[in-house]
Protein backbone atom coordinates (compact mmCIF):
# COMPACT_ATOMS: atom_id res chain seq x y z
CA UNK A 1 0.00 0.00 0.00
CA UNK A 2 2.77 2.44 0.92
CA UNK A 3 4.52 1.61 -2.36
CA UNK A 4 1.44 2.74 -4.34
CA UNK A 5 1.21 5.98 -2.34
CA UNK A 6 4.90 6.69 -3.01
CA UNK A 7 4.42 5.99 -6.72
CA UNK A 8 1.39 8.33 -6.76
CA UNK A 9 3.36 11.08 -5.04
CA UNK A 10 6.28 10.63 -7.45
CA UNK A 11 3.97 10.81 -10.48
CA UNK A 12 2.37 13.96 -9.04
CA UNK A 13 5.74 15.60 -8.44
CA UNK A 14 6.97 14.74 -11.94
CA UNK A 15 3.74 16.03 -13.50
CA UNK A 16 4.12 19.27 -11.54
CA UNK A 17 7.71 19.67 -12.73
CA UNK A 18 6.67 19.02 -16.33
CA UNK A 19 3.91 21.64 -16.08
CA UNK A 20 6.31 24.23 -14.66
CA UNK A 21 8.79 23.45 -17.42
CA UNK A 22 6.12 23.97 -20.04
CA UNK A 23 5.25 27.35 -18.51
CA UNK A 24 8.86 28.51 -18.51
CA UNK A 25 9.36 28.88 -22.28
CA UNK A 26 6.49 31.34 -22.89
CA UNK A 27 7.40 33.32 -19.76
CA UNK A 28 11.07 33.41 -20.79
CA UNK A 29 10.03 34.76 -24.19
CA UNK A 30 8.11 37.58 -22.49
CA UNK A 31 11.06 38.25 -20.15
CA UNK A 32 13.37 38.45 -23.16
CA UNK A 33 10.93 40.80 -24.90
CA UNK A 34 10.88 43.19 -21.91
CA UNK A 35 14.67 42.97 -21.57
CA UNK A 36 15.02 43.88 -25.25
CA UNK A 37 12.85 46.95 -24.67
CA UNK A 38 14.93 47.90 -21.63
CA UNK A 39 18.08 47.59 -23.76
CA UNK A 40 16.30 49.45 -26.58
CA UNK A 41 17.55 46.67 -28.86
CA UNK A 42 15.17 46.93 -31.80
CA UNK A 43 16.72 43.95 -33.58
CA UNK A 44 16.14 41.73 -30.52
CA UNK A 45 12.57 43.03 -30.16
CA UNK A 46 11.94 42.37 -33.83
CA UNK A 47 13.39 38.85 -33.63
CA UNK A 48 11.07 38.00 -30.72
CA UNK A 49 7.98 38.94 -32.73
CA UNK A 50 6.21 36.13 -34.56
CA UNK A 51 7.55 35.66 -38.08
CA UNK A 52 4.48 36.68 -40.07
CA UNK A 53 3.92 38.91 -43.10
CA UNK A 54 2.81 41.83 -40.91
CA UNK A 55 6.08 41.76 -38.97
CA UNK A 56 7.98 43.36 -41.84
CA UNK A 57 5.38 46.13 -42.03
CA UNK A 58 5.86 47.18 -38.41
CA UNK A 59 9.67 47.37 -38.58
CA UNK A 60 9.95 51.10 -39.42
CA UNK A 61 7.25 52.02 -36.91
CA UNK A 62 8.94 49.94 -34.20
CA UNK A 63 12.26 51.68 -34.83
CA UNK A 64 10.52 55.05 -34.70
CA UNK A 65 8.84 54.31 -31.35
CA UNK A 66 12.04 52.90 -29.87
CA UNK A 67 13.84 56.07 -30.97
CA UNK A 68 11.48 58.17 -28.84
CA UNK A 69 12.49 56.34 -25.67
CA UNK A 70 15.73 57.22 -23.94
CA UNK A 71 15.33 54.82 -21.06
CA UNK A 72 12.76 52.28 -19.89
CA UNK A 73 12.74 49.92 -16.93
CA UNK A 74 10.22 47.31 -15.86
CA UNK A 75 10.31 47.20 -12.06
CA UNK A 76 9.56 43.94 -10.22
CA UNK A 77 7.60 42.27 -13.01
CA UNK A 78 5.27 39.44 -12.02
CA UNK A 79 4.52 36.85 -14.72
CA UNK A 80 1.44 34.63 -14.69
CA UNK A 81 0.60 32.07 -17.36
CA UNK A 82 -3.14 32.48 -17.88
CA UNK A 83 -3.57 29.89 -20.62
CA UNK A 84 -1.25 27.52 -22.40
CA UNK A 85 -1.49 24.85 -25.04
CA UNK A 86 1.26 23.13 -26.98
CA UNK A 87 1.60 26.04 -29.42
CA UNK A 88 0.06 29.11 -27.73
CA UNK A 89 0.10 30.85 -24.38
CA UNK A 90 -1.14 34.02 -22.73
CA UNK A 91 1.19 35.52 -20.15
CA UNK A 92 0.03 38.31 -17.88
CA UNK A 93 2.68 40.81 -16.80
CA UNK A 94 2.09 43.09 -13.84
CA UNK A 95 4.85 45.63 -13.33
CA UNK A 96 5.71 49.27 -12.93
CA UNK A 97 7.30 50.87 -15.96
CA UNK A 98 9.67 53.80 -15.51
CA UNK A 99 10.56 55.69 -18.63
CA UNK A 100 12.37 58.73 -19.95
CA UNK A 101 11.48 60.03 -23.38
CA UNK A 102 13.71 62.01 -25.71
CA UNK A 103 13.51 65.60 -24.57
CA UNK A 104 13.68 64.62 -20.90
CA UNK A 105 10.06 63.92 -20.09
CA UNK A 106 9.80 60.99 -17.71
CA UNK A 107 7.24 59.11 -15.72
CA UNK A 108 6.22 55.97 -13.95
CA UNK A 109 3.10 53.88 -14.56
CA UNK A 110 1.64 50.64 -13.32
CA UNK A 111 1.31 48.26 -16.22
CA UNK A 112 -0.91 45.21 -16.52
CA UNK A 113 -0.58 43.60 -19.94
CA UNK A 114 -1.40 40.23 -21.43
CA UNK A 115 1.19 39.01 -23.92
CA UNK A 116 0.10 36.38 -26.41
CA UNK A 117 2.92 34.08 -27.50
CA UNK A 118 3.01 31.31 -30.07
CA UNK A 119 5.37 28.47 -30.81
CA UNK A 120 6.59 27.99 -34.36
CA UNK A 121 9.21 25.42 -35.30
CA UNK A 122 10.12 24.88 -31.64
CA UNK A 123 10.65 28.60 -30.89
CA UNK A 124 8.31 30.87 -28.91
CA UNK A 125 7.45 34.32 -30.28
CA UNK A 126 5.35 37.31 -29.22
CA UNK A 127 2.18 37.46 -31.30
CA UNK A 128 0.45 40.41 -29.66
CA UNK A 129 -0.18 42.53 -26.61
CA UNK A 130 -3.49 43.23 -24.95
CA UNK A 131 -2.81 46.75 -23.69
CA UNK A 132 -4.75 49.96 -23.53
CA UNK A 133 -2.16 52.47 -24.84
CA UNK A 134 -3.74 55.31 -22.89
CA UNK A 135 -2.49 53.70 -19.67
CA UNK A 136 1.04 54.71 -20.63
CA UNK A 137 0.29 57.97 -22.40
CA UNK A 138 -2.64 59.39 -20.46
CA UNK A 139 -0.93 62.72 -19.76
CA UNK A 140 0.21 63.30 -23.37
Amino acid sequence: MIRYILIGVLVGVLAGCAARGADEAPVQTVRDFLAAWEARDVDAIFNLIEPAPWRREIGPELRSYAGLVEEVAFVNPKYTVLEQSAAQASVQVETTVRYTLRGGRSGERDLNVIVDVVQRDGQWYVRGLDLDPTTLLEEY
